[in-house]
């Protein structure tokens, strides 16, 4: 039977608080982890290359504009393992930035899915997990 991970990646408390109740309508609460930065972001998809194997999925939800390591540091480190890794990983950026060239940008590197502009909204929910 395949799992299916979502790491949410955000440094502000309060979006993940709002965006861990959102998905809790759809997932339980076990499958959603959450990184305050890219770096911990790194380090559990690393982490989790050793539990999940061909058939599990992982979603990252990745906010941009953070400490230690931003969404872009992220996806740079990305490209390098990505081979790697045993599962299948989805990236979406989630991002209050309004930056136009950030969008640009964003959906321009192949491993992002889509861009979306936080906070996450129902609709924008059944996108991401085709619901």
């Amino acid at each position: 039977m395949n799992k299916n991970t979502i790491v949410l990646v955000d440094d502000d408390l309060t979006i993940n608080y709002f965006h861990k109740r959102l998905l809790k309508i759809y997932f339980d609460q076990e499958c959603i982890q959450t990184c305050f930065n890219g770096k911990q972001a790194i380090d559990t998809l690393l982490s989790l290359n050793e539990k999940l194997d061909k058939d599990d999925n992982v979603t990252v939800l990745l906010d941009l504009n953070m400490p230690v390591m931003n969404g872009w540091e992220f996806l740079a480190e990305f490209h390098s393992f990505k081979t790697e890794l045993k599962f299948n990983c989805s990236i979406y950026i989630i991002t209050s930035s309004i930056n136009p060239e950030d969008k640009k940008h964003g959906v321009s590197d192949f491993n992002v899915v889509n861009f979306f502009n936080k906070p996450l909204s129902k609709s924008d929910v059944d996108l991401i997990f085709n619901k």
